[in-house]
């Protein structure tokens, strides 16, 4: 199965001199730091999105204004005065910045040209090992050695090597030649240890949640964003908690959202809590399993309490 591929970065180049430009000088002077900021913070989100572009929906500039700490109205502003200034495009369902994705292009161009020489590389391989054992190149009985040493050529010879997902190894004696070709066994583990993976039921996950936290809005639409927040974060409860399947501590989370005033909108800023927040990053569920919105702080704990990797 090929890697999926990957259309995001982990970081985009920033002038020293950003801040100088006209548009920018505007954005400033409109609204200050917060300006700034704002658009600093939102080049590096747009820079670790799939494509760089971000949905252009109202759940998702929530999440976002909470994340940078600012309240929505702020950032509704920022983003409209930025499309305004043509720093941000908004076009069919979809928020990214054109100068952007031209700055990190050259990226993507590199990333592309690696994995075609890698692809070539395994497919020239692949086809040296047919050449030799189509030819008949290789014959154990012009060589003058013992019966064990043929057997075990001969078996060497028979294995049935998948070229997609395993390497070959040529090794030649040019005094007798000799060839031998074998596989890697620790490859063929990993492949079969990747192919027994269940695929994650995300339809039941929204179900426990809607069942649980009945005081919090519903998910309406499953988007693949979705789904890939939700695999992302069930790999770190599945690392985190390894006796315990990831639904359990899933079903426990959703308790303790729907049993938190702060997260319910109890609050001086009447924010509230959603499924996608919980699953948004690595930090949010890790402050709610650990009592952080919590009414009162637990005295027993069901499970082992995690620890952010940073």
């Amino acid at each position: 199965m090929a890697r999926p591929k990957k259309n995001n970065a982990d970081y985009f180049s920033h002038d020293r001199d950003m801040r100088d430009d006209r548009k920018i000088k505007a954005l400033r002077s409109k609204f200050g730091i917060l300006g700034y900021g704002t658009w600093c913070m939102l080049l590096e989100y747009l820079t670790g999105l799939e494509d760089n572009e971000m949905q252009d929906e109202e759940i998702e500039i929530e999440l976002v204004a909470g994340d940078f700490g600012i309240s929505v109205t702020e950032i509704l502003d920022i983003l409209d005065y930025c499309y305004r200034l043509h720093l941000l495009v908004r076009k069919n369902g979809i928020i990214y910045s054109k100068s952007l994705k031209e700055r990190l292009a050259p990226v993507y161009e590199k990333r592309n040209r690696a994995k075609l020489k890698a692809e070539k590389q395994s497919q020239s391989n692949c086809k040296f090992h047919s050449d030799i054992s189509d030819s008949g190149g290789i014959s154990v009985t012009e060589i003058p050695q013992s019966k064990v040493k043929e057997n075990k050529v001969s078996n060497l010879l028979s294995t049935n090597v998948d070229c997609k997902n395993h390497s070959n190894l040529l090794l030649a004696n040019p005094n007798q030649n000799f060839f031998l070709i074998s596989e890697s066994l620790q490859s063929k583990k990993e492949a079969d240890k990747h192919t027994k993976i269940k695929p994650i039921n995300y339809k039941e996950i929204i179900s426990i949640y809607h069942d649980t936290c009945i005081s919090f809005p519903k998910v309406l639409k499953l988007t693949e964003l979705r789904k890939e927040k939700m695999r992302v974060r069930i790999k770190e409860l599945e690392k985190q908690f390894k006796d315990t399947h990831y639904k359990i501590v899933i079903r426990e989370l959703f308790t303790k959202m729907e049993a938190s005033d702060f997260l319910r909108g109890n609050n001086k800023t009447m924010w509230k809590a959603t499924f996608d927040w919980l699953f948004d990053n690595g930090k949010n569920w890790v402050k709610v399993f650990e009592g952080n919105y919590n009414n009162e702080k637990s005295t027993q704990e069901q499970f082992k309490k995690p620890t952010i990797v940073d």
